[in-house]
């Protein structure tokens, strides 16, 4: 059991990373600004909030008092499985999978064009 949490911690970790490397903008005086410039125009959104806190200090708590609806928590639930499946050696995390087998399990229309792009960037379809 532990070695499934630890390789959930690990996954989630090695996702965030790839999602900061994603969208990293080398930090510089500007950020600030860039930071308060977001809150500014995004305050008044119902679906945008914003929690930040600093050694105890609240720096920002903007419509932290509405529901927002969860996001890509299927991922989680995935992410889970594959771990579970892969500690109980039912799958190898180091086998290629052909675009068929990925094609017979997309659902369309539900990733605003992600796997379309996906197999666009990497098989030239």
């Amino acid at each position: 059991m532990i070695y499934i949490i630890g390789c959930i911690v690990v996954g989630l970790v090695i996702l965030m990373a790839g999602i900061f490397c994603k969208f990293h903008r080398d930090v510089n005086a500007s950020d600030e600004q860039y930071v308060k410039d977001f809150i500014a125009k995004n305050k008044a959104n119902p679906s945008f909030s914003l929690y930040a806190k600093y050694n105890e200090q609240v720096l920002w708590d903007i419509n932290c008092d509405h529901l927002l609806p969860l996001a890509s928590t299927v991922k989680t639930i995935i992410a889970i499985e594959y771990a579970y499946q892969v500690a109980n050696k039912q799958i190898n995390p180091f086998e290629k999978v052909c675009a068929e087998a990925l094609e017979r399990h997309y659902m369309v229309n539900l990733d605003g064009g992600a796997h379309e792009a996906w197999l666009k960037k990497n098989f030239n379809n």
